[in-house]
């Protein structure tokens, strides 16, 4: 039996992978012994949810040292995206903003980030793992993850071979370059193999687009009835949903978030009395709601168990199976989905949903990122600039679901490209060509 390292550090790769039908292909092989490698507080969620027949969940301390933020912000200071860019000016995921302008030098090295994070971190920070389970293969699920890398770096050493996962669809013109580059790195989509090849320095053939494992589970509908769907949220059967996703207030770095409790007051008032309002607040960050003025119109949709929430803005929920069948269900049943930028977009319209992203309010910046322009370009989005034009396109969208759907088959073209229920079956494939030869 041959022993697979899967890393879960980060809010979504949960579900991004092990609530997927990948974790349940690869238990049911029956000569693969599954090692899940978390943090150690998760332990007991990670059993409970995922636990089982061949599967091990292994818990470790957190080991980072100053080190690893300094690489970060290097990385981030080296590479020159638009939405990197962006980050710089809003002082979004920088561990030290002071450093972005003392490495104004860094593109210059920036195809030597590997070499350097090879040269300067320790090794054996997490040695006891690969001594503990002598694994065939790492399964690194999120690329860009400070404890996904100082994995890697040891794998790397041992000549392990590592398949990495690109967690999201924004990271590749994000999170700077990567600092430990797999044997092979899995992206959802053409547009991100191009991105891994053109700013990565990743060779063509070792990129490979899969699609999106958890958007298996998407294909056969809502996992609920109508009725027992909108009991859970405590709604009216009566009336239909339109979904907001709230931003959040990690955007929101000197002052308070006051963008969210304004759009929440706004569309509480502008949808028609047929609808209700379900407003989905973020699993990884937090939302500051202290000026409604229509809470009891307003239905809250808090997902996943909370561990923890920190003074960084950064909450540590963790998403399990149940959790992803009330977003299928959420998008599912809803008239409209409003946000402004999210990649429930995309999951959106795996559903068929109409969708509306806002660009007035404060927030007009984040439309500049690069991985949205594929996005606001399909014409499968409405992007609503004024709050008129936001109470139009609810209207419209109301009135007519099937506005705008030639662009939302275009978005599940390219950007879901792979939305065959089958992604998870690709990633078992990879995996197993991988355990087979246990070497490139």
């Amino acid at each position: 039996m041959k022993t697979i390292l899967i890393t879960s550090f980060h809010n979504f790769t949960a579900r991004n992978i092990l609530v997927a039908p990948f974790l349940k292909l690869l238990t049911e092989a029956g000569d693969i012994r599954v090692v899940v490698v978390v943090p150690e507080g998760k332990v007991p969620f990670y059993e409970t949810s995922f636990g089982g027949k061949n599967v091990i969940v292994h818990g470790v301390p957190g080991r980072l040292r100053h080190i690893d933020a300094f690489l970060k912000d290097l990385a981030f200071a080296s590479m020159r995206t638009k939405s990197l860019g962006i980050m710089r000016s809003h002082n979004i995921g920088i561990e030290r903003l002071w450093s972005q302008k003392l490495l104004f030098w860094a593109p210059i090295i920036q195809r030597f980030i590997p070499f350097l994070y090879a040269y300067l971190v320790p090794r054996r920070t997490y040695a006891d793992v690969f001594e503990l389970y002598a694994p065939s293969l790492l399964l690194a699920s999120d690329v860009f993850s400070a404890t996904d890398n100082r994995l890697m770096h040891e794998a790397r050493f041992r000549n392990i071979p590592i398949i990495g996962i690109v967690r999201s669809w924004d990271n590749l013109t994000t999170k700077g370059p990567l600092r430990v580059r797999p044997n092979i790195l899995v992206v959802q989509n053409e547009m991100m193999k191009k991105e891994a090849v053109d700013l990565h320095g990743m060779r063509e053939e070792d990129v490979r687009p899969i699609g999106i494992p958890h958007h298996d589970r998407y294909v056969n509908g809502p996992k609920h009835s109508w009725s027992e769907f909108i009991a859970s949220i405590g709604g009216d059967s009566s009336k239909k949903i339109i979904l907001y996703a709230a931003q959040g207030d990690r955007h929101f770095k000197n002052t308070t978030n006051t963008f969210d409790q304004n759009m929440i007051n706004s569309l509480a008032e502008m949808i028609p009395a047929t609808h209700e309002l379900l407003v989905r607040l973020p699993i990884a960050d937090t939302v500051y709601l202290g000026g409604l003025r229509h809470a009891r119109k307003v239905l809250f949709d808090q997902p996943g168990m909370v561990f923890d929430s920190d003074m960084k803005k950064i909450k540590k929920n963790e998403l399990c199976i149940e959790d992803d069948d009330h977003l299928i269900d959420t998008l599912y049943y809803s008239s409209v989905v409003i946000s402004v930028s999210t990649s429930l977009f995309c999951d959106a319209t795996l559903c068929d949903r109409p969708t509306i992203t806002v660009g007035f309010g404060g927030l007009e910046w984040t439309l500049q990122f690069n991985h949205l322009q594929p996005l606001l370009r399909s014409g499968g989005i409405y992007i609503a600039r004024t709050p008129m034009e936001l109470k139009f396109g609810i209207e419209r969208y109301i009135h007519d679901v099937s506005q705008d759907r030639t662009g939302r088959q275009k978005i599940r073209d390219t950007l879901v490209s792979g939305y065959d229920g089958h992604a998870s079956e690709r990633l078992y494939a990879l995996v197993c060509s991988f355990l087979r030869a246990n070497t490139l």
